[in-house]
């Protein structure tokens, strides 16, 4: 595998130089065509102005073989700078291949150097030691799932009681209005008995205060006769009005 590197002032270089073989090319036959063209529209009358015209145009031939000459010096420097390139990629390459080898190499030597299985001797003390951190976690194990049983028992305990809460509070709700809807009937009943009735209820305060006044007229009755007489009278006149 080679590696090819072209710096962009190489790359400009080249592409200057072959801009200058077609300008070349270009004038050589621009020359030619104007030769010919002289050569058969105008006679030639002056010897000296023809001598003239090829030197000119062999001055300006010389100048471009010059500027041809420096690209293809250029040109020759830019090959000898991609073989050089490309003689110190392929020594780069060559390198990289032998550290890859001698890479690969060490790590398969150093594969074989690790064991496949590892031989663990352990002492009385410490195989003890492994029993009692074994009877220790079967135990621990033992008590994880006891208490696992018994959160889940004291919630389900706790989910019941709220619920029994729940319907104690719902049914004395229910108890209660139920008890007072039926006392308001009982009492709209024994009222409309006591209407049928023609009964009125008084209250016992105003009762009292009834009673107390028809005692204390019966006492001044039996104590002023005559005045008692005029009070039935009085009483009797009012009640037929």
């Amino acid at each position: 595998m080679k590696i090819i590197k072209l710096t962009k002032a190489d790359l400009d270089n080249k592409f200057k130089m072959t801009i200058n073989i077609e300008k070349i090319k270009t004038m050589q036959e621009n020359q030619n065509n104007q030769e010919q063209n002289f050569n058969e529209n105008q006679p030639i009358d002056n010897g000296m102005e023809l001598l003239k015209k090829v030197i000119q145009s062999n001055e300006e031939n010389i100048e471009l073989m010059v500027n041809f000459s420096h690209n293809v010096e250029d040109l020759a420097n830019i090959v000898g700078h991609l073989e050089s390139t490309v003689r110190t990629a392929n020594y780069n390459i060559k390198v990289l291949e032998k550290m890859k080898d001698e890479f690969l190499e060490r790590f398969k030597q150093l594969i074989g150097t690790i064991p496949k299985s590892i031989n663990a001797h352990l002492s009385e003390q410490s195989i003890l030691k492994m029993d009692e951190l074994s009877e220790k976690l079967e135990k621990f194990e033992k008590k994880k799932k006891f208490y696992e049983k018994f959160n889940l028992t004291a919630l389900s305990m706790f989910v019941l009681s709220v619920l029994v809460m729940f319907l104690c509070f719902y049914f004395s709700k229910q108890w209660y209005n139920t008890s007072i809807q039926t006392k308001m009937e009982i009492r709209a009943e024994l009222l409309q008995e006591i209407k049928n009735d023609k009964k009125v209820i008084y209250n016992k305060s105003e009762v009292e205060q009834l009673q107390y006044n028809t005692d204390l007229i019966n006492k001044w009755m039996k104590k002023n006769p005559k005045d008692a007489e005029k009070f039935l009278k009085f009483k009797d006149g009012y009640e037929a009005r």
